[in-house]
């Protein structure tokens, strides 16, 4: 079962993780035009995803180097993490180890904590 998660990162922009089972895949959207401007997808065993190059909108700039990580923690839990820079209106946003998302399977006996 997926568990989606939507995390507002600046006045502009969003990020929506689609959790599963060792898998995440995250869409950053322009949240003005719903335009997705770029989507990371991370599992188990992968490297973390890495923005190339700057992306987005006349008003809106995810920043080359934006990162996002699979970081397994235990019995299939797992976060997606954030790092990196968003631009927004002419502002500029730094994540460093930001939760988009907390996986936890139903079956699992891990206890989760707010």
């Amino acid at each position: 079962m997926s568990t989606e998660t939507k995390t507002s990162l600046t006045n502009n922009c969003q990020a929506i993780a689609t959790m599963d089972n060792g898998k995440a895949t995250v869409v950053f959207q322009d949240t003005t035009t719903g335009r997705p401007l770029w989507t990371a997808n991370v599992s188990y065993g992968t490297k973390p995803a890495k923005l190339d190059k700057d992306t987005g909108t006349a008003t809106l700039t995810l920043v080359a180097g934006l990162t996002v990580t699979y970081s397994a923690v235990t019995n299939g839990q797992y976060y997606v993490i954030l790092d990196g820079q968003i631009i927004d209106t002419g502002v500029t946003t730094t994540f460093s180890g930001e939760s988009l998302g907390n996986y936890v399977p139903s079956d699992s006996k891990v206890a989760v904590t707010s």
